[in-house]
């Protein structure tokens, strides 16, 4: 699909980037084929795992691609640097998310008290319970249902 009288669009990712907008059939997937490699290349420079690096990259060309279809303005020679610019601000919020945790996680050990030892009742209900479950489990019928109970409890 050729652009109107006064849109110049210089790249051919602009091109898919303008089809994809205008829904011609077949420019998403290749507007995701092209994007897809260079951003799975720039997670991997982070060294990210192979795994997630395709994850990622998925992640932001599908986000590229549902921004085009929607109404937002977007320049469309611009849409390389915009798909990287996604996947950076991706990876700059798992990284944000991860050290948040990792803090709370510090932070929340240390007012982690140590849990008592059972008052000897408590410790002769649990023991009680213990048997009875012992022996229901012994009145089933099937051995693989015995056996499914055992793991569970």
């Amino acid at each position: 699909m050729d652009a109107p009288k006064g849109l110049e669009i210089r790249t051919e990712l602009g091109q898919l980037a303008y089809g994809v907008r205008h829904r011609v059939a077949g420019a998403e997937d290749q507007l995701a084929r092209k994007l897809q490699e260079p951003l799975r290349i720039m997670c991997r420079a982070r060294r990210i795992d192979p795994h997630e690096a395709d994850d990622l990259a998925q992640e932001a060309v599908m986000t590229v691609i549902e921004r085009l279809r929607g109404e937002e303005h977007l320049a469309f020679d611009a849409i390389a640097t915009y798909a990287r610019n996604t996947l950076v601000n991706m990876l700059i919020g798992d990284r944000r998310r991860d050290s948040r945790r990792e803090a709370l996680m510090d932070k929340g050990m240390d007012q982690v008290k140590p849990t008592p030892p059972l008052p000897p009742d408590k410790f002769l209900d649990r023991v009680r319970v213990t048997e009875a479950i012992e022996e229901a489990i012994e009145q089933l019928s099937q051995p693989r249902d015995r056996e499914l109970i055992r793991q569970y409890y």
